[in-house]
């Protein structure tokens, strides 16, 4: 299974399928806002800045006080890619 750019989208954001490459069966083209464009509740922040402190950041030392934030970045992704 593998994701692909469309090159040619003509849309305000950018076009991918996810393919199957066992029977060459694939999805829809489906448009996705860029990472720095999604916001991230509660936080003055998009997914692009946000995403990069989780990753390398909170799940090093997920410290309770930075819960809340982190579980709002997860909404976040889960948002995006829905």
């Amino acid at each position: 299974m593998y994701i692909k750019h469309i090159t040619d989208s003509s849309g305000k954001y950018p076009l991918f399928t996810v393919s199957n490459d066992l029977n060459d069966d694939h999805s829809c083209a489906v448009p996705l806002m860029p990472p720095g464009e999604v916001p991230v509740a509660n936080h003055n922040t998009n997914l692009n800045n946000d995403l990069r402190w989780y990753l390398e950041k909170y799940l090093d030392m997920p410290i309770e006080s930075y819960t809340n934030h982190a579980q709002d970045i997860l909404t976040a992704l889960e948002n995006w890619g829905a």
